[in-house]
């Protein structure tokens, strides 16, 4: 007897995720499964990729199943703008769509990116990168906040200011 097949979520870029037994697939809206429910989770398509998981590591897969990353990171995120938030051994870092790295993985964790930049931490310091992985200020601040209409809050020793987009502090005193 064959396993019940259970849609999961909503159809996003024309698939929706499915699970059989205790494996993910995908299957288009004419109920026709487009990526066999092999993996042992995926993410739902973003930008044409889906993150899945395979012996434990992540990679992405196109609509065809075609493996364009391999599965080798321990966290990934969905593409946005071309990018992938991906964590190897505790370190964070972007990758793009071709698994090239823009930014290194050697942060503990990469924001969602606001106007531009994410704010990168690094040994419990705060700094910003922008979308192709360049430093806007060293992780040095002890709070960051995202950037809303050009400004970004920081602190740094102990002293609250505005962060600029060209790494401009200016405090607030």
């Amino acid at each position: 007897m064959n396993p019940e097949i259970i849609k999961l979520g909503d159809f996003k870029e024309g698939l929706i995720i499915i699970r059989m037994g205790n494996n993910y697939g995908f299957m288009n809206e004419n109920d026709e499964i487009v990526i066999e429910p092999i993996y042992e989770e995926v993410l739902e398509f973003s930008e044409n990729l889906a993150g899945f998981k395979l012996n434990g590591r992540w990679g992405f897969i196109d609509k065809n199943g075609n493996r364009l990353v391999e599965a080798k990171y321990d966290v990934v995120s969905n593409f946005n703008r071309g990018l992938s938030r991906v964590v190897l051994n505790n370190k964070c870092g972007l990758i793009n769509t071709n698994d090239k790295v823009v930014a290194k993985l050697i942060y503990d964790w990469i924001d969602d990116f606001s106007e531009g930049f994410a704010i990168i931490i690094l040994n419990e310091k705060y700094g910003f990168i922008d979308e192709n992985g360049n430093q806007l200020v060293d992780p040095k601040f002890d709070y960051a906040s995202s950037f809303n209409n050009g400004l970004a809050e920081v602190k740094l020793n102990g002293e609250y200011g505005l962060l600029d987009r060209n790494g401009n502090f200016y405090s607030r005193t």
